[in-house]
């Protein structure tokens, strides 16, 4: 049986880039084939995390 996917506490961060970054994040996303740039980004971070490495538990998601 594969691992099960729980459903993690997420968090909105935003960040400001230049055009011209903007445009190269854009088209390594195409070129690359991620989802979108938020995808793309979270790849670089825990690429970032591995090479550190910085271990991170994840945290089910408390219902409400």
């Amino acid at each position: 049986m594969g691992k099960r996917r729980l459903p993690l506490k997420t968090v909105v961060v935003s960040a400001r880039v230049t055009e011209p970054v903007l445009k190269e994040i854009d088209r390594i996303v195409w070129a690359e084939g991620y989802t979108d740039a938020s995808d793309y980004l979270r790849n670089l971070i825990r690429k970032d995390f591995k090479e550190r490495g910085v271990r991170v538990k994840m945290e089910e998601k408390t219902s409400t």
